[in-house]
């Protein structure tokens, strides 16, 4: 079964485990370094409806693809619905910048405005 298309405010209401992609714009990338020493990167996505801070570690899946963008990019994201002291907490699994189809489907780009956080 293939993920919902969600905004990120729907995803936000989401039961937790929910896995969905959303269509963002992304912010400027900053390295952070954990309580542990490690360190990761942490990246705002947005859409017209929410944004939300997603953190990447070095062992994930996204760390390749996001080092090689640019903020302002618009990017296709696969995440899921967490929990972090009782709040809905969107964790991101992958991203990849939308192709020139994806772009020209209104199917997709008809959603509400990526990067216009309300």
């Amino acid at each position: 079964m293939s993920e919902s298309l969600l905004t990120l405010r729907e995803s936000k209401s989401s039961p937790v485990g929910t896995r969905f992609q959303a269509i963002c714009a992304m912010g400027d990338v900053a390295t952070k370094t954990a309580k542990t020493g490690a360190s990761y990167y942490e990246v705002v996505l947005a859409d017209a409806t929410d944004d939300f801070k997603a953190r990447v570690f070095g062992d994930s899946p996204a760390k390749p693809v996001l080092v090689t963008l640019k903020a302002g990019t618009v990017v296709r994201i696969s995440a899921y619905v967490g929990d972090f002291n009782g709040r809905p907490d969107l964790k991101l699994e992958n991203l990849a910048p939308l192709t020139d189809a994806e772009r020209a489907d209104p199917a997709i780009m008809g959603r509400p405005d990526p990067g216009v956080a309300a």
